[in-house]
């Protein structure tokens, strides 16, 4: 049987690590033995991995930003396992598995799975002009999530590849359908102080400054000045939560907004929410938050980056707005407040999803590129 080895900073919350897991806990390994090799031992979100089903699971004590000895590590592992696809996610893991691979002397395929379009910072540019473009070059296929992020990178930034590929994000409908319980919703609507007959609007982030919590609050400031009063349920945390609870204070809205703290499971969240919005500015590519609210019947209100207009039709299944446009964020917000408009869209987003972005056609998608790397290696070394 072939192995593939999935390579990972951390299990910590995100849409790639997420993504990782949901590719682990649903990949057959009738065809593939899986390993996953850890850099950092931060893991939040071990609880949703199913390591039963991994022939191998390792989390290395990376003590610096770049450690020798994790990469002798992983180049053993190779060699003891015989691993034949290393799969990389996003562009920090490429430099440990290129470097692994050589010191291992195995033939291994190598490919990127990247989630960014957006590079945040002159660093973060600089690495990819100097380190991961030319790694990428390298690998026997990079991956992108959204066809909007591929063309912007092999086309507006003249990314070379020997082969690329887009496979959208999914997730299992059945895992977050709509849930006839409503107890858990009810104790959330309980704990947080809200009537059935609020408009919540919700977002699932990390409560980081490029998600931009703050141009929600602005545009729920505008909103509440017209008179259409708005809960705001953050589900999430971060490094920005004490800006943002300062700035609901000095917005007059400390009595509607409220925050959850990170939550392993979102989909009671979820529920007490009548619309999901996603502000992002920058990094999002084809946000799995978005994914898990279409597949819970939430039409999401989203800035328009990255993959965004890939998963939502404007004014069919959600809204769209220009990043960074509180005005038209607002007026967005206002349009949603109908729950005839919420209840269609909702419905129109959860059959979209079930017919484009679903778990199993993605994962079918993957093990048909490992099948074809793995064909294009043994007609490279017929003794293989």
């Amino acid at each position: 049987m072939n192995s593939v080895l999935f390579l990972i900073n951390s299990l910590t919350f995100g849409g790639a690590e997420k993504h990782a897991i949901s590719l682990l806990n649903s990949i057959d390994t009738q065809r593939f033995s899986l390993h996953l090799i850890c850099l950092s031992q931060e893991d939040r979100l071990l609880p949703q991995l199913n390591t039963r089903r991994l022939s191998g699971f390792v989390q290395l004590e990376r003590q610096s930003r770049f450690s020798f000895g994790s990469i002798f590590k992983i180049a053993d592992y190779i060699k003891k396992h015989n691993i034949s696809i290393i799969v990389c996610v996003n562009e920090y893991p490429t430099i440990y598995a290129y470097a692994a691979r050589l010191i291992s002397g195995c033939h291994s395929r190598l490919v990127e799975v990247f989630h960014t379009t957006d590079l945040l910072n002159r660093y973060e540019k600089l690495k990819m002009r100097l380190v991961f473009r030319h790694l990428f070059a390298c690998f026997n296929a990079v991956v992108f999530v959204s066809g909007n992020q591929q063309e912007y990178w092999t086309k507006s930034r003249n990314l070379k590849t020997r082969y690329a590929v887009t496979i959208r994000n999914g997730i299992d409908p059945a895992s977050f359908g709509p849930s006839p319980d409503t107890g858990q919703s009810d104790a959330v609507r309980e704990k947080y102080g809200f009537a059935r007959q609020d408009y919540v609007l919700g977002i699932c982030a990390s409560l980081r400054p490029e998600k931009r919590h703050v141009d929600i609050l602005h545009a729920l400031a505008k909103v509440a000045k017209d008179g259409l009063p708005v809960k705001l349920l953050i589900i999430g945390e971060g490094v920005e939560r004490a800006n943002i609870e300062g700035l609901a204070r000095r917005l007059g809205l400390e009595d509607s907004v409220r925050i959850t703290g990170f939550q392993p499971d979102v989909r009671p969240y979820l529920d007490v929410c009548n619309c999901m919005v996603m502000a992002s500015t920058s990094v999002e590519t084809f946000s799995i938050a978005v994914l898990e609210a279409m597949a819970m019947a939430k039409p999401v209100i989203s800035s328009r980056i990255g993959g965004a207009a890939e998963q939502i039709e404007d004014g069919f299944t959600g809204l769209l707005f220009a990043p960074g446009n509180i005005e038209q964020l607002a007026r967005q917000i206002k349009a949603l407040a109908d729950t005839d408009l919420q209840a269609a869209m909702g419905v129109a987003a959860r059959r979209k999803l079930e017919g484009e972005f679903t778990e199993s056609q993605m994962v079918r998608r993957y093990e048909g590129l490992f099948e074809l790397l793995l064909a294009s290696q043994r007609v490279a070394d017929p003794r293989r």
